[in-house]
């Protein structure tokens, strides 16, 4: 699955924030590299760009102060096959990391809670 950015997209309406491909690769981080058997990386994507902010007028007050910004609004669990010690020896399990990948992206009020749908 790609990211879903389009560079040409006009920045109103939001229509900038979007997600991106972002590779992590798991076999260049220390904590990983004895313990993650399986993937070596994944596409965790990001969210990037533009939110359009809409006109303040001088009495509104808006619950959530600072700029509307573009980010991560729903997330999926990453499953990991890791070793774990058992015995005295390592037996491959798996087991799932949550918020690990982004599926969606929108723009929310900075400070402003951001719902998330967790997946498996």
């Amino acid at each position: 699955a790609q990211g879903d950015c389009d560079p040409e997209a006009p920045a109103a309406e939001g229509a900038r924030c979007c997600r991106q491909e972002t590779y992590v690769d798991l076999r260049g981080m220390r904590w990983a590299e004895n313990w993650v058997l399986e993937p070596p990386g994944f596409l965790a994507y990001e969210c990037v760009g533009a939110c359009q902010q809409p006109p303040e007028p001088p009495t509104f007050r808006r619950p959530f102060p600072g700029p509307r910004q573009c980010v991560a609004s729903e997330t999926t669990s990453l499953p990991l096959i890791v070793g774990v010690k058992e015995g005295g020896r390592p037996r491959p399990q798996v087991v799932s990391l949550p918020n690990m990948r982004v599926e969606k992206c929108s723009c929310a009020w900075d400070g402003a809670p951001v719902p998330r749908r967790l997946g498996p």
